[in-house]
């Protein structure tokens, strides 16, 4: 008998790393918002440090948004996994019930019939394969 039990789905990265991810990218347009206000009017090494500041925080912003789209693609792949595991298993079920009634008629007690029940037998592996 096959074991029919249901795991449940995964549930994908802890809360605190989605919150963590989103309040960064809030974070990333803030600081773009500010410095767009406060340093658009300056120039030289003022703007220069303040530009090499952005862009390391950037860096943390886009695997922020890496860790939000990476679940959604993820989840998508796991469902499409499980969806061809049920499918493979239901095969596997009707290959095995085939199977079973195949041997089932070897088994039957028509000795007279000889070659006509093998013939038989062999046309019910050919439907069920």
């Amino acid at each position: 008998m096959t074991d029919t039990t249901v795991t449940p789905p995964p549930a994908g990265p802890p809360l605190h790393a989605l919150v963590t991810a989103g309040v960064l990218l809030l974070l990333y347009v803030g600081l773009t918002v500010a410095m767009m206000g406060y340093f658009a009017a300056s120039e030289g090494k003022l703007w220069e440090h303040a530009l090499l500041i952005y862009n390391g925080f950037t860096a943390f912003a886009v695997a922020a948004g890496g860790v939000l789209l990476g679940t959604q693609i993820q989840q998508a792949n796991v469902t499409a996994a499980r969806r061809e595991a049920t499918e493979a298993r239901s095969e596997s079920d009707r290959v095995k019930q085939a199977a079973r009634a195949a041997l089932a008629a070897t088994h039957a007690p028509s000795a007279a019939a000889g070659a006509g029940a093998l013939a038989d037998v062999r046309d019910l592996l050919t439907k069920a394969i």
